[in-house]
Parts: C-alpha cells; sequence; structure tokens
C-alpha cells in the first residue's frame, strides 16, 4: 500500500503536534551500511511509489525512469558517496 497526503494537511497534522519535547539518536541507534543491499529498499519504494500514481505503466517503463529522469548532481558519473 501507497499512502499520499497534501501539503497543506501535512501543514495542518503539524500545528497540532506537541511544542515540547526531546528525542535523541546516539551512535548505538543506528548503523553505516553501503552497497546495493542499503540502496534496494530506497529504488524499491521510489518505484512502488511512481507505480502506485501511474499504475499503467509496463514494467519497462517503470524501470527506465530511474535513469531518464534522475539528475546527476555534482562530479558527472558514479558518486562513492
Amino acid at each position: 500500500p501507497v499512502v499520499g497526503i497534501l501539503q497543506a494537511d501535512g501543514q495542518a497534522l503539524l500545528g497540532k503536534l506537541p511544542t515540547t519535547g526531546t528525542a535523541a539518536v546516539t551512535s548505538a541507534d543506528y548503523e553505516s551500511y553501503n552497497g546495493t543491499s542499503m540502496a534496494t529498499p530506497h529504488d524499491s519504494a521510489a518505484a512502488a511509489v511512481v507505480w502506485a500514481a501511474k499504475p499503467t505503466l509496463t514494467n519497462t517503463q517503470l524501470l527506465s525512469l530511474p535513469t531518464s529522469t534522475a539528475k546527476d548532481l555534482g562530479t558527472a558519473g558514479k558518486d562513492n558517496n
């Protein structure tokens, strides 16, 4: 399933959040990894959102979107970061 929300609704929800509170992230709260096993969930989620918005796309059309629409930031070509 995919859920979407309008910006105006998101802003209204933000207004209902508590005005005080704390959150902490320490080095023990997460790990840093890299590689395809880390990228795959992000790519899959992006594809799911696109396919939900445009369900008539074929799998071939959906697979071509990331490379045909991505903007290469910084130095052109493959990035290690």
